[in-house]
């Protein structure tokens, strides 16, 4: 699992947070075999979901008094029996982390240690900023701004591929992408405070610790700059250890881009051959952090 290396400050305010789970967004509850709970929730949109038993028990515990020091110990005071070596604080945390990306908890003073935001300098030109809503429109006017760029390092998830970067160059689709928390989007600006690059990372999959680049849209002359100042805001705000960024790409002529990404310390990790049909490979690169 991914949670291994939590850094001082940050594993501090963990701890102190205060998470209140808001039962009243859940509408529907079922328990299922095996311990497991079915439930539907409202977060902006409808999502029906299923948990075990001990994600239940964590949100329980999160009553809005508790801090998630106390909630990881009495957690392990209750379950302990059954696993005496296990790592109840990465349990709690990786529940916090899901629900808190599904609206289902609030927070108390100091409010989420999941939703942070810092800034790096880059060098003398640049820096790199962890988005924040303030940024939508920035980012939004960005991708149109710099798609076309033959100097810019471009890069669009095979999930995007029939879409190519037409939601995230609508201002409504960005909003849902930060709100709802599937990517986190990192801005690169000069120092007259333009938007001159964006990179975006999904975050969807908590049980893993490698995190996919889903568009990379910057200067190629500052790639690994950028990549390394993302390298930098994830470990120092980011609540888990990263071990892995990763790009997934589709095509058949895909020389440039990958040059790039060798350039930059990439490495080819799979291939595999006409998965989308046509000549069209789809091809893994792993950037390790």
């Amino acid at each position: 699992m991914f949670y291994d290396n939590i850094s001082l400050t940050n594993k501090e305010k963990l701890l102190k947070s205060i998470p209140k789970f808001e039962e009243e967004r859940i509408f529907y509850f079922r328990h299922e075999k095996g311990n497991k709970k079915s439930f539907a929730i409202v977060n902006g949109k409808t999502q029906e979901m299923v948990m075990n038993g001990e994600a239940w028990e964590i949100l329980k515990l999160c009553n809005g008094e508790r801090i998630v020091e106390q909630i990881k110990e009495d957690f392990a005071t209750r379950y302990s029996y059954m696993n005496p070596t296990a790592d109840f604080l990465k349990d709690v945390v990786v529940t916090l982390f899901a629900f808190d990306k599904l609206w289902a908890l609030s927070w108390g003073k100091g409010g989420s240690p999941f939703m942070v935001n810092g800034t790096i300098k880059l060098n003398e030109k640049y820096d790199l900023i962890w988005a924040t809503e303030d940024d939508i429109r920035e980012i939004f006017a960005a991708y149109k701004m710099y798609a076309d760029n033959t100097e810019y390092t471009y890069h669009n998830c095979p999930a995007n591929r029939n879409k190519g970067l037409s939601d995230y160059q609508k201002e409504t689709v960005l909003r849902s992408k930060m709100f709802y928390y599937k990517e986190d989007f990192f801005v690169l600006k000069d120092r007259e405070g333009n938007v001159m690059g964006i990179t975006s990372i999904s975050n969807n999959h908590p049980e893993t610790d490698i995190l996919e680049i889903t568009t990379l849209l910057v200067p190629e002359e500052i790639l690994e700059q950028v990549l390394i100042g993302c390298e930098q805001l994830l470990k120092s705000l980011y609540p888990f250890n990263i071990s892995k960024l990763r790009i997934k790409t589709i095509g058949s002529d895909l020389e440039m881009l990958e040059k790039q990404l060798f350039n930059c310390g990439f490495k080819k990790v799979s291939q595999l051959m006409d998965e989308y049909g046509k000549g069209n490979d789809l091809i893994i690169y792993d950037w390790t952090v």
